[in-house]
């Protein structure tokens, strides 16, 4: 009688996996008459919507607004507590907690009247020397994509004052139950302050258990007098200035970081040919309407009257347009910055589906500006992290992402795919002050301003990865990448 109970079982299963199979083919493959949207309809029928996701790949494609909101998270929190410093990246468990508390206090501006005052840059460093938090955005936005990220309304009245700032600073104050938000404008190095009513307990009581007994190991370049606004004022000028919210480790004790490693994108020409197959009907085209060619590198190219679409072994994808009329459309709703972003990262997820990798969760970083302008052509560029460290891909591309938009349409795309391991090796990371020696050695340059300087992971040729010191030059957006081996 079991036996016969376990054969029946064997069966059901067997039935179930045929009829599973053959759904997941009709849907995949829309095997069914043209003009008869038959997912629509069966996804209409109630309690059936649930059950198509199980059989449909679109639905677990990465979409342009999910992905926005992750790639416009601010890169970094500096929790100050008056005398003590911690600074949490991306994503990691106190920075998530720390940036709820952020998020309420922010959201709160609704319920609030809001004063604000213009202060001058002194009174402005004294923020960082309370009980605050630093959100650093690690790009620069304006007002107006500041309300939107926060769901505020009267969009017009909110932070209007301050036109172009990468971050902004919190205090709160349990004596008067008021939290202040301050912007740097960094157009002109003007400082707004903005005050409101809310609940401040919970952040103060972030602030103090995450700053408890803790040291102050990290400073703002203006906190050490290496600021361009110091600089300016003394009468020797110095060799190297920095951007006054650059920040700056002050031990000189090497780090240890895990070095990673790039494995391979594509093993063969088959799989990148099967992958450029998948990915042109992203683009909107199929394989036998293009020319193609394929270089001795095994680089294989798509031409045709309005772009070219290039695939390279190590995942790079490049998309070019003739012009701006011929770009990619992704989207009918609008020209602006926000719809720019999302448009690209609808097709860079899409890409990320469409391929074979197994590390299928990219953690993607704005670096360009998030404003609208009134040309209505924006260049976005988009990075990668490794547990809030940046990758730097510059010796295969710009960026784990850099388009161009105008009108509406992409007009170029250079995406790189990759695939990444942690290895059992330790590397050593120099201090940033010994890079910064290293940097001026280079340039020679008196009065050369660096506008940012943060880790990254660079790989090899042998596709091993350590983390270096990346430092951005206000000169010609030039950029060096600097390790310890370089000072040697």
């Amino acid at each position: 009688m079991n036996k016969e109970r376990i054969k029946s079982f064997i069966l059901i299963l067997l039935i179930l996996n045929s009829i599973q199979l053959t759904l997941q083919l009709w849907f995949d493959s829309k095997l069914w008459p043209s003009g008869y949207d038959f997912v629509e309809v069966f996804k209409s029928i109630p309690g059936v919507g649930k059950i198509v996701s199980y059989f449909s790949e679109e639905e677990v494609e990465y979409l342009g607004e999910e992905f926005y909101a992750m790639t416009v998270k601010p890169r970094r929190i500096v929790v100050n507590g008056g005398g003590a410093r911690e600074i949490y990246l991306k994503e990691s468990e106190l920075y998530n907690e720390g940036m709820g508390y952020v998020d309420d206090v922010m959201k709160s501006i609704n319920d609030s009247e809001i004063e604000m005052v213009k202060i001058s840059y002194d009174e402005w460093k004294n923020y960082f020397k309370a009980k605050s938090v630093y959100v650093d955005f690690g790009y620069t936005t304006d007002a107006e994509s500041l309300n939107e990220m926060y769901s505020l309304d009267n969009a017009a009245g909110r932070f209007r004052d301050c036109s172009d700032f990468s971050g902004f600073i919190i205090m709160p104050d349990n004596v008067t139950g008021k939290a202040t938000v301050c912007m740097l404008d960094e157009t002109d190095n003007s400082v707004y302050s903005y005050s409101f009513r809310t609940k401040t307990e919970p952040l103060l009581e972030f602030i103090s258990a995450t700053t408890y007994q803790k040291q102050q190991n990290d400073a703002f370049a203006f906190e050490i007098n290496l600021d361009v606004m110091t600089s300016s004022e003394d009468e020797i000028q110095r060799n190297v200035a920095f951007s006054p919210l650059s920040l700056l480790s002050i031990p000189t004790e090497f780090e240890k970081d895990p070095v990673l490693e790039s494995e391979k994108v594509f093993n063969s020409a088959d799989e990148l040919e099967h992958f450029a197959e998948k990915a042109l009907n992203l683009f909107g085209y199929t394989a036998s309407s293009l020319r193609k060619t394929v270089k001795n590198d095994g680089t294989i190219s798509f031409v045709e009257n309005k772009a070219t679409i290039t695939f390279f072994y190590d995942g790079t994808i490049e998309y070019s347009a003739v012009d701006s009329e011929s770009g990619l459309s992704l989207s009918n709703s609008g020209v602006s910055c926000y719809q720019a972003i999302c448009d690209v990262l609808n097709i860079s997820g899409k890409l990320w589906s469409a391929s074979d990798i197994e590390f299928k969760n990219p953690d993607y970083q704005l670096s360009s500006e998030l404003a609208d302008n009134k040309e209505n052509v924006y260049t976005v560029k988009i990075d990668s992290l490794y547990n809030g460290t940046v990758i730097n891909f510059e010796n295969v591309a710009e960026n784990a992402v850099f388009a161009q938009v105008e009108g509406g349409n992409i007009t170029k795309l250079v995406m790189h795919l990759y695939d990444l391991s942690e290895t059992k090796q330790i590397h050593e990371t120099a201090p940033v002050l010994m890079g910064i020696d290293a940097v001026y050695e280079k340039y020679n340059d008196v009065g050369m301003v660096i506008n940012d300087v943060y880790r990254c992971y660079e790989f090899d040729d042998s596709g091993k990865g350590i983390v270096k010191w990346k430092f951005e030059l206000d000169s010609e957006n030039q950029s060096m990448v600097v390790d310890a081996d370089y000072l040697d």
